[in-house]
């Protein structure tokens, strides 16, 4: 009795013992100092009410009774609010105490989050620094073709300006590669400044509403280089109005992670062909968004694919390693999420799952990007390309090209 005395009293994890009712007969220095009591005595007799935090729903209260009552073990991760108001996240096991079959009583342990949260963020700060330092290399050589078109089209307009006379079908033209210009540059730019917004918010940002098919169109617009340069093809299947509540940024870096995952994978599968195919839509059994993520890279190179959401899971892809999922299974988790896998016939397939955010927070259409989903159900391109006018149908020829050519047939004729 002496060593659990000892144990209870010298414990860094704060512990508490409650009679069947939930009333605290006994708690340890630990939690005194965990939720910012003073002494003993200030909540002996009490309900754990007294740390309760408004912000954890009735439903989490609700299971964990239904599971002690029943002589079972709970375990979960909640909020709790210390005696001067400041929020205190802990992980919880809640072990019912029986006596000749009856329960007498029960034991709580609470273990701080925050030393764990803090490691969380550094490892997902990590992995975000890694994603983002890809996608700036795929950036350089996603945005040189625009701007090469740019670079015509306003040489094409200078020409134009230049020109004496100049015809109502040339003028018009000039106006088609002006608009041109101007959708470039607003694409180039979108492109750029999403970019910058990803990779600078370092600090966990607070929760916000927004429709699922901006966050997938984000996504996509960023990794589009990447994969077009692979030969990847995107096979996307878009239900509309679907808006989430959360870390848009947390979001967004479990999809990179799918696609870089991807990415790798086909470099070192020697497929010809290539396809992911993105789908969303809500689950009607269970009333959440489902988003429906496969690709046919070749399958898992084993037959559990549950332990590619393992903490130290990494296999090798090519000469690259393709890492796991186990952080982003916990961001979607704290999303009121989860995700799945299987894999089989060469293919390896994801199922997502997040809650679809209350009507009273969607307060704004989606909006309207250069890469917005088309209304086709089915769209095997990532973005929609505008039209362009040949230069050759124009008569156009780029004069500092030209003079080069003229130039060289100058050498080889002497």
């Amino acid at each position: 009795m002496a060593i659990i005395e000892a144990a209870f009293t010298q414990s860094e994890d704060a512990i508490n013992f409650t009679d069947e009712k939930g009333v605290l007969i006994r708690v340890n220095e630990a939690y005194l100092q965990l939720y910012k009591f003073s002494i003993e005595s200030e909540v002996l007799g009490k309900t754990q009410s007294v740390i309760r935090s408004p912000e954890t729903p009735d439903l989490v209260y609700k299971e964990i009774w239904e599971t002690i009552s029943q002589g079972q073990t709970w375990k979960g991760e909640m909020n709790n609010r210390a005696k001067d108001g400041s929020d205190v996240h802990i992980h919880l096991t809640i072990t019912p105490i029986q006596k000749d079959g009856k329960i007498i009583g029960y034991m709580g342990v609470s273990q701080d989050r925050i030393p764990q949260a803090q490691r969380d963020w550094q490892h997902y700060h990590a992995r975000k620094q890694a994603i983002v330092g890809i996608l700036g290399m795929g950036l350089a050589h996603q945005l040189n073709n625009p701007l090469a078109a740019l670079l015509l089209d306003a040489e094409f307009i200078e020409e134009t300006l230049t020109d004496t006379v100049v015809s109502e079908s040339r003028r018009h033209h000039a106006l088609t590669a002006a608009e041109s210009i101007i959708r470039g540059v607003d694409m180039v730019s979108k492109v750029l400044n999403h970019y910058l917004e990803f990779s600078t918010q370092d600090i966990p940002e607070s929760n916000m509403t927004f429709a699922l098919n901006e966050l997938l169109d984000d996504c996509l617009m960023l990794f589009e280089g990447q994969l077009h340069s692979t030969g990847i093809e995107v096979v996307l299947n878009p239900t509309h109005d679907l808006w989430v509540q959360g870390n848009r940024s947390q979001l967004e870096s479990v999809l990179f992670q799918l696609l870089s995952n991807t990415q790798k994978a086909f470099d070192g599968s020697g497929r010809a062909s290539k396809h992911i195919s993105i789908s969303t839509k809500v689950d009607e059994s269970t009333g959440r968004i489902l988003i429906e993520y496969s690709d046919n890279s070749g399958g898992l190179p084993h037959n559990n694919p549950e332990s590619i959401f393992d903490p130290l899971y990494s296999i090798q892809c090519g000469d690259k390693s393709c890492h796991g999922l186990a952080l982003s299974r916990k961001i979607l988790r704290e999303h009121g999420g989860e995700i799945t896998c299987n894999s089989g016939n060469g293919e390896v397939r994801y199922r997502i799952w997040l809650p679809l955010a209350p009507p009273e927070l969607r307060m704004r259409p989606p909006m309207v990007r250069m890469g917005k989903m088309k209304e086709e159900l089915k769209i095997k391109v990532l973005r929609p390309i505008p039209p362009r006018i040949s230069r050759r149908e124009l008569g156009y020829t780029n004069p500092r090209r030209t003079r080069k050519q003229d130039s060289q047939k100058k050498k080889k004729a002497d």
